[in-house]
């Protein structure tokens, strides 16, 4: 008897698991109150190879970061400036991405 209720216990508790698991998976703004990258790095590239890390606030877009980088940029007609940059992103401007 004791050992089907601790079966039933276990198996109820990983049913709770796994429903929490959904309902985390649906409402994704929960879990990025609980845990919010407060910066993220971009990657620079521009002319002649030259390279620059930039540390930016989470949700910064490409028209934040345009004006402070330091590599000379000839065209921005092929950069969508309003796209949101997220963490690891390798901007080209030379190639317009």
């Amino acid at each position: 008897m004791v050992k089907r209720q601790k079966k039933f216990l276990v198996l109820l508790f990983f049913l709770f698991i796994i429903g929490f698991w959904f309902y985390l998976a649906k409402n994704r703004d929960i879990l990025n109150s609980i845990y919010r990258e407060k910066e993220i790095r971009v990657l620079v590239k521009g002319e002649n190879d030259k390279i620059q890390l930039l540390k930016v606030p989470q949700g910064s877009k490409l028209k934040d970061i345009y004006p402070n980088v330091d590599i000379e940029i000839h065209s921005n007609e092929l950069l969508n400036l309003e796209r949101e940059l997220s963490d690891g992103d390798i901007i080209d401007f030379t190639k317009g991405l």
